[in-house]
């Protein structure tokens, strides 16, 4: 930063930080926990991880194999709609092509984690010939 100064503000609040600063709760990809094991880190699939991530979740939105219910983190929308969140998430869903609808987004993922796999197995190939 060049000596240049930054304003963090600091949560002197009932509540502290967390009262005036907003948390997103993000998994990440399924592809990444699926190569991270392919490159020999047992036990770090997504199918193998997704477990941890439901019994940790207690989800107020989705109730399906992919979110859990009695998890003590918990997740909900947005509760105070703004106009620059509203901007943020629908950029957001156009830049990655994230429907409404948590099956379709499910569906597309997996589509794509299937070709993302096809594409780096072709590109060892074509490296090694």
């Amino acid at each position: 930063m060049e000596h240049r100064k930054g304003f963090q503000p600091r949560g002197k609040t009932l509540g502290g930080s967390s009262s005036i600063n907003a948390m997103l709760y993000v998994r990440g990809h399924a592809w990444d926990y699926d190569h991270w094991a392919e490159l020999g880190n047992e036990g770090w699939s997504y199918k193998e991880v997704l477990p941890y991530f439901k019994k940790c979740e207690h989800n107020e939105v989705f109730e399906d194999d992919y979110h859990g219910k009695n998890g003590p983190l918990n997740v909900s929308k947005i509760r105070h709609k703004n106009k620059a969140v509203d901007d943020f998430v629908k950029t957001g869903s156009s830049i990655f092509g994230i429907t409404k609808t948590l099956t379709a987004k499910i569906k597309k993922e997996l589509v794509i984690t299937k070709l993302l796999k096809k594409m780096a197995k072709g590109a060892a190939l074509l490296k090694h010939t």
